[in-house]
């Protein structure tokens, strides 16, 4: 993964996404399609950005490509810090799940 001054070209035409229509300049850009919708950011709320998150990010492996994200403490943490309604009402299942798996 890379921070976004690491960037030379714009991720968002390239894969047909758009600029950020928010005032929230942390997010880079959004992709969507019926029924889903991905943003991606590179400082999320509650945090100081990758050099933050990938202290304890989680290799996992996507069709062959290594795929580097987030921890669920840190996905949690960020939820929290974000505070909107669609980010509580998530928290209390991430909190189970981070108890199932026991990753606290």
């Amino acid at each position: 993964m890379v921070s976004s001054d690491q960037l030379d070209f714009d991720p968002a035409s390239m894969l047909g996404g758009t600029a950020p229509t928010s005032s929230d300049s942390r997010q880079l850009c959004r992709f969507s399609m019926p029924g889903f919708e991905w943003r991606v950011s590179f400082v999320p709320s509650g945090t100081e950005g990758w050099e933050d998150l990938s202290v304890h990010a989680i290799g996992i492996d996507i069709d062959g490509t290594h795929v580097n994200v987030a921890a669920l403490d840190d996905i949690i943490r960020s939820k929290e810090a974000a505070d909107r309604l669609k980010d509580r009402l998530i928290l209390p299942s991430l909190r189970r799940l981070r108890e199932m798996i026991g990753d606290s």
